[in-house]
């Protein structure tokens, strides 16, 4: 119980000194990071990699697209060589004789 109560204490007195040099001590930090942020040489760095990112970008979305194209293209052939394949079967399971094994009654039936 001590040391919760000295605990206490001394968050209680860091809270209440922090605060009082600790908007201080934001302003300063703010106004350097806003200095560093207007200088020209990092004005001029941050244009040139907004540059190069754009130029990234372009090149990831054109090959995103070509990607996706050749996808779907490999899709739709798997998809219309298996509706090929299943009206095959369908139409030669059409002419098994009657009496064959898997008839019913004489007839095949459709599926």
């Amino acid at each position: 119980m001590r040391l919760r109560a000295i605990f206490t204490v001394g968050f209680g007195a860091g809270y209440v000194f922090g605060a009082r040099a600790g908007r201080q001590r934001y302003d300063g930090i703010m106004r350097a990071a806003r200095g560093f942020a207007e200088h020209p040489a990092v004005q001029e760095t941050a244009g040139v990699l907004q540059a190069q990112a754009g130029d990234i970008l372009t090149t990831a979305r054109r090959a995103a697209g070509r990607a996706t194209s050749a996808a779907v293209d490999t899709a739709a052939g798997t998809v219309a060589a298996k509706v090929k394949e299943s009206v095959g079967q369908r139409s030669a399971s059409a002419e098994v004789p009657t009496g064959a094994p898997g008839s019913v009654n004489g007839t095949h039936p459709q599926s």
